[in-house]
C-alpha cells in the first residue's frame, strides 16, 4: 500500500436491504440483532484493515420505525395494488394478503432487536426514521456525507405523490435558435401558456369550471365573473386538490405559469390553502451559457471554435466560458430535490430543458451522466406525469427512451399547433375586403 496515499471520502455509497425482511431476517447481514450488526463490523474491518486494500469503509445503520396507523395502512395498500398490477395477487384475495402481511409485521416485531440507546451501541454510527422523518434520532454521525444522508432521509417519504414537469413555452430566442437569455414568449408561447392553465385547474388541482350567471352572489363574489372553483367533499369527480407551483426566474417560465388559477381551497389539514400559489427558485433557472448567453449555434463557432467540440465530447462536464456545466446546476438543484422530495402535494414544476432534464433523470433513476442526452425527452408544450409510491422503484428502467409506468406524457403540441393555424385562418378572414 502506497504510504503517501490519502483516505478520500469519493462520495461513492453502497446501500445493502433485504426487499423481504422475514425471509432473509436470519441472514448475518440483515443486521437484525446486535450480533449480526457486530458480525457486519467485523467483515467490513477485515476489508478496511487488509494491507492489500486502500478500502475505508465507514458503516451506517439506518432504522425505520412506523407507529402512525395511517402509515401502514399506506404501504399495504401500495403493496396490494402493485400485486395486483403485476399478477402477483388476484383482485378477490386482497383481504386475505392483508392479514397475511399484518401477521408477518407482528412477528418480525417479535423477533427484531431496534438500534440500542442503552450504551450498548453507542459505538456504531446509525440514524433511526420514527414516521419516515416525523422523529430523527442520530448517533456518530459527524462527517459530511452521513451528515447528507440524514438530511436527504429525513425529507424523503413512501406517501403517494405526484410531480409534473413542464417546459417553458416557445420564447422570441427559440425561433432564433439563441442561448439563454431572458426573452418573453411568443404568441405561440402564449397558446401554451392557456392550454396550460386549464390542464392545471382540471387535471392538477381538479377545479371546477364557473361560468358567468351560475351560481350564487357568494360564488360570483369567490371567483368573478368566471373562471375556476373548489369542489367539495360530496361533489362526484371528489375534493379539489391543494397543489404547489415552481417557476424559475426567467421572464419565459413566469409567463408559461401566469394565467394558472390559483383560488384558496380547504388543505390537507382544513386550513385555507392557496393552491398553485406560483413560488419563483432562481436554483431551477436555466443553465448560463456565460460568454455564449444571446449567440446562435452559428456565432457560437465563429467566437468560441473550439466549445461545440469540447461540448460534444463531455456534455455534463464542460462548462461554457465564464458559465455554468451540467454538473454545476446538478449542484444547485440539489436543495429544491431535497424539498421536491419532502412534499405529498401535487407539485408542477415549469422550467428549463437543461433543468428539467436532470430532475426526470433523478426521478426515473437515470443515471446523470445520460441526463444531458436526452433528446427526445423534456420537448416545449408536453407535460409529462410522474406519479411516485413506495412502488416506483419496481419499475425503474434506468434507460433514458423507455420510460417507466410511473411515467405519463400529456402532449399538447398538436393542440398548439391547431389552434395556432385557427388564430391565423381568423386573422387573414379578418383582413379580406367584404364584398
Amino acid at each position: 500500500m502506497d504510504k503517501n496515499a490519502k483516505n478520500v471520502d469519493s462520495g461513492r455509497v453502497a446501500i445493502v436491504f433485504s426487499s423481504n425482511a422475514m425471509s432473509s431476517f436470519y441472514e448475518n447481514w440483515s443486521g437484525s440483532s446486535k450480533e449480526r450488526r457486530r458480525w457486519i463490523l467485523a467483515q467490513l474491518a477485515t476489508i478496511s484493515n487488509s494491507s492489500k486494500s486502500k478500502t475505508r469503509i465507514k458503516t451506517i445503520f439506518i432504522e425505520v420505525t412506523l407507529t402512525k396507523k395511517y402509515l401502514e395502512r399506506e404501504i399495504l395498500s401500495q403493496k396490494l395494488e402493485r400485486d395486483v398490477r403485476e399478477g402477483r395477487l388476484e383482485p378477490n384475495s386482497t383481504r386475505e394478503a392483508g392479514q397475511e402481511w399484518r401477521e408477518k409485521v407482528q412477528e418480525y416485531k417479535k423477533l427484531y432487536v431496534t438500534l440500542q440507546d442503552d450504551g450498548s451501541e453507542d459505538d456504531l454510527s446509525y440514524m433511526k426514521l420514527i414516521n419516515y422523518g416525523e422523529r430523527v434520532l442520530t448517533n456518530r454521525m459527524r462527517a459530511y456525507l452521513p451528515q447528507r444522508i440524514v438530511q436527504f432521509l429525513t425529507a424523503t417519504h413512501p406517501t403517494k405523490h405526484t410531480i409534473y414537469l413542464c417546459r417553458h413555452g416557445q420564447s422570441e430566442y427559440n425561433t432564433t435558435g439563441r442561448l439563454g437569455g431572458n426573452s418573453p414568449l411568443t404568441e405561440q408561447g402564449w397558446v401554451f401558456a392557456e392550454i396550460l392553465s386549464r390542464f392545471a385547474a382540471q387535471h392538477v388541482c381538479k377545479l371546477k369550471e364557473f361560468h358567468s350567471g351560475q351560481g350564487d352572489g357568494d360564488i360570483e363574489e369567490q371567483v368573478g365573473a368566471g373562471g375556476w372553483m373548489e369542489r367539495g367533499a360530496d361533489d362526484e369527480e371528489g375534493p379539489s386538490v391543494a397543489a404547489r407551483l415552481w417557476t424559475s426566474s426567467l421572464f419565459r417560465t413566469i409567463q408559461t405559469a401566469a394565467l394558472i388559477p390559483h383560488p384558496v381551497i380547504r388543505g390537507p389539514d382544513g386550513s385555507a390553502w392557496e393552491s398553485m400559489s406560483p413560488r419563483v427558485y432562481r436554483n431551477i433557472d436555466e443553465i448560463f451559457a456565460g460568454d455564449c448567453e444571446g449567440l446562435t449555434p452559428e456565432e457560437v463557432k465563429v467566437s468560441h471554435p473550439q466549445a461545440s467540440n469540447l461540448r460534444k465530447m463531455d456534455k455534463i462536464g464542460y462548462r461554457y466560458p465564464r458559465g455554468e456545466s451540467y454538473f454545476d446546476i446538478i449542484s444547485r438543484l440539489e436543495p429544491c430535490i431535497q424539498e421536491m422530495e419532502s412534499y405529498t402535494e401535487p407539485l408542477l414544476i415549469v422550467s428549463h430543458q437543461a433543468i428539467l432534464r436532470c430532475i426526470f433523470a433523478y426521478l426515473t433513476g437515470v443515471d446523470r451522466e445520460k441526463a444531458p442526452g436526452m433528446e427526445t425527452q423534456i420537448q416545449q408544450n408536453v407535460v409529462y406525469q410522474i406519479d411516485l409510491d413506495a412502488s416506483s422503484e419496481d419499475h425503474i428502467t434506468g434507460v433514458a427512451n423507455n420510460l417507466p409506468a410511473f411515467v405519463t406524457v400529456h402532449d399538447f403540441r398538436k393542440e398548439v399547433e391547431e389552434t395556432m393555424l385557427a388564430r391565423t385562418c381568423r386573422q387573414l378572414q379578418s383582413l379580406d375586403p367584404q364584398p
